[in-house]
């Protein structure tokens, strides 16, 4: 298993390589895969082994969430606490060094608003969502401001529905 995402890995990082828009939104696709597969999350994790000698930040905000999400789909609960702890810090590292970048702050929210509550992961919560409900409009990447109102929209449905 490991031998073939390896392989996956060789075969999908020259995609990588390509122009930065592309890769980010080919990056972003295989993300919302690895919520659902974990075959996906461990592909992601393997592709973005170099993001984080990278000067890219969103990659490496997308290095964090591919740890985060290797610690959903692991059985034991200590990898999945080294995993979701490992990817949290990678990611807050990535936002404390650009805490203008609504990507990254919409990934921290997105984790933060369904983490469970015994892994302390809140703190934020408020303040990205109010930076996220500011700028979303100032997005100029349409796939990025699609997914982010689509999110915002869902979770305030849900919690109409809720009430």
């Amino acid at each position: 298993m490991k031998a073939t995402l390896i392989v996956l890995a060789v075969i999908f990082t020259p995609l990588l390589e390509q122009s930065g828009d592309t890769s980010l939104l080919k990056i972003r696709q295989l993300f919302y895969q690895a919520t659902e597969e974990s075959e996906s999350a461990d592909l992601l994790n393997a592709m973005l082994i170099e993001p984080l000698t990278s000067s890219d930040l969103t990659l490496q905000g997308y290095k964090g969430m591919s740890f985060m999400l290797l610690s959903k789909y692991s059985y034991n609960p200590y990898e999945k606490i080294y995993y979701f702890k490992k990817g949290s810090s990678i990611l807050d590292k990535a936002i404390e060094e650009d805490k203008e970048n609504i990507e990254l702050r919409y990934l921290r929210y997105t984790v933060q608003s369904e983490a469970p509550m015994i892994l302390n992961y809140r703190s934020a919560l408020s303040s990205d969502l109010t930076f996220i409900q500011t700028q979303v409009n100032n997005i100029k990447d349409f796939d990025l401001k699609n997914r982010i109102n689509n999110f915002l929209y869902r979770q305030s449905h849900v919690a109409t529905e809720t009430n």
